[in-house]
């Protein structure tokens, strides 16, 4: 009998030490819940296993059949309800988009280069809205067009201010990036990040980036800031390197609902990654560009429709090409790390996730660039 005691109250022990351990650490600061998290993911029961990737499609640039279509580069992309992809292109003398199948296959290009109705003088980004509709903010010509599968032009909206990216969301509302054109002789350019209405009215400031005005200060940062977002089906997901490791959450109505607070180990920017970034500029801007001590915490984040978040970081992943990405469940907790090749584009939107596949750009170590579509595989 006092064996059987004995067992049962280390059993309860340990229960309560397991429990102890899976709890997730979480604070309030200005009725704002604070969700921490430290360098090892929480082991938390019933949470799946970190996704491994199967690779289904590759559309890669260097195939000269590629090329021959036009496509040099890919800047940004989309993929619609079927599956099927566009890719779009800045830098082209004759249509900015092209359509490929869900299997790979090309199967028209569409929004040519120019100044007319549906043609496009510098797109800078893309989006596939929930009703399948091709949605792009041309810089140029200040406007946003959208199209139909077909490439069909549907309708075009002037913009009325220096606007960058207009992203939709599912509630009918927009996100968008913008500058604030600064006062002559500003130290600091801002770039603010909106909730805007239908009319691209802003609802709501969501974040804003300052970043140095370099004809007053004379210095061009060498490195890729540290500012974003992603969304999910019900969320707005921004970061900002001025707080260090720290990714808000609101609500698609532009509410601050959560902090996600994470430890990191910072990674300092090495000689030889100096000097390939100096190879990329001129001379003159060369003269000008400088290097912080350490990269930001993250090069870029994505979300799938559970909640899961996905922040790329610039630790070194298990394989040449790849980082390490924290995963973090629709709560907030810090779950796991996957390593992933993702390249770290020009633009808001490194990958996406859709209906189990992670669809991404990659650079190959020769340059070219590639577009790859993976199975997410739960082992």
């Amino acid at each position: 009998m006092k064996r059987l005691l004995i067992l049962v109250l280390f059993t309860l022990v340990i229960l309560c030490c397991g429990q102890k351990g899976v709890q997730v650490e979480k604070i309030m600061e200005d009725d704002v819940e604070i969700v921490i998290n430290h360098l090892e993911p929480y082991m938390l029961p019933g949470e799946k296993n970190i996704p491994v990737l199967e690779e289904e499609v590759v559309i890669d640039l260097e195939d000269s059949a590629i090329s021959e279509l036009g496509l040099y580069d890919i800047n940004v992309f989309g993929v619609d309800s079927r599956g099927d992809i566009y890719l779009m292109s800045m830098q082209t003398q004759v249509e900015h988009i092209f359509k490929f199948t869900r299997d790979g296959h090309f199967d028209k290009a569409f929004a040519r280069n120019g100044n007319g109705p549906g043609e496009l003088s510098r797109p800078l980004h893309l989006s596939v809205t929930e009703a399948d509709e091709i949605f792009v903010t041309d810089a140029g010509n200040a406007k946003l067009s959208y199209f139909d599968t077909d490439g069909n032009l549907l309708r075009e909206k002037s913009l009325k201010a220096v606007i960058a990216l207009t992203h939709p969301l599912e509630n009918g509302t927009f996100i968008t990036f913008g500058m604030v054109m600064p006062a002559e002789g500003q130290d600091y350019l801002e770039y603010p990040l909106n909730l805007c209405d239908e009319n691209l009215e802003v609802i709501r400031a969501l974040e804003a980036f300052r970043l140095e005005n370099y004809r007053v200060t004379k210095r061009i940062r060498g490195t890729q800031p540290g500012f974003g977002f992603a969304t999910s089906s019900d969320r707005i997901y921004t970061v900002n390197e001025a707080r260090g490791y720290e990714v808000y959450v609101h609500d698609l109505e532009g509410n601050l609902v959560r902090k996600i607070r994470k430890e990191y180990n910072p990674v300092k920017i090495s000689e030889d990654a100096k000097k390939r970034a100096l190879e990329q500029v001129n001379e003159f801007q060369r003269q000008y560009t400088y290097f912080p001590e350490s990269y930001p915490p993250y090069r870029s984040l994505f979300a799938d429709n559970q909640g899961r978040l996905f922040v790329v970081t610039y630790e070194r992943g298990l394989d040449p090409g790849e980082n390490m990405v924290d995963v973090f469940n629709s709560e907030g907790a810090f779950i796991g790390r996957a390593s992933w090749n993702i390249f770290q584009g020009n633009t808001a939107i490194t990958a996406l996730i859709k209906s189990g596949r992670l669809y991404c750009v990659r650079e190959k170590e020769n340059g070219f660039k590639q577009f790859s579509v993976e199975r997410l595989i739960c082992r």
